[in-house]
């Protein structure tokens, strides 16, 4: 059972260190873009960091800076708000699916 749990948490730090990554990588692409990312990668970071609040602050923190390029601070906002917590899932016509993410702290959702 102890070797069961301490295989667990190794598990855990693995992949938090991976998604630690994999988020550092992700905002070191946007702040370098030159263009507008697909629609695609943007709908993929959403689902693969959704909830993320590091990734969330990192990408308005960049948003709001002067000195990215236009495309950098315009990537940032689409990816804040693709990650962002409470966000309602699109299906792929861009529709509503009637789906919606409760928001973290409150009863409510949107």
């Amino acid at each position: 059972m102890v070797l069961a749990l301490a295989l667990l948490v190794l598990a855990l730090a693995a992949y938090r260190a991976w998604q630690g990554r994999a988020r550092r990588e992700l905002i070191a692409r946007v702040e370098r873009s030159d263009h507008p990312l697909s629609r695609a990668e943007i709908d993929r970071a959403g689902r693969r960091f959704r909830g993320d609040r590091e990734l969330l602050g990192a990408s308005l923190l960049l948003a709001g800076d002067a000195k990215a390029s236009d495309a950098a601070r315009w990537n940032a906002l689409l990816l804040a708000t693709a990650v962002a917590p409470g966000r309602v899932d699109r299906g792929r016509s861009g529709s509503s699916t009637g789906r919606t993410v409760p928001l973290p702290g409150c009863g409510s959702s949107i």
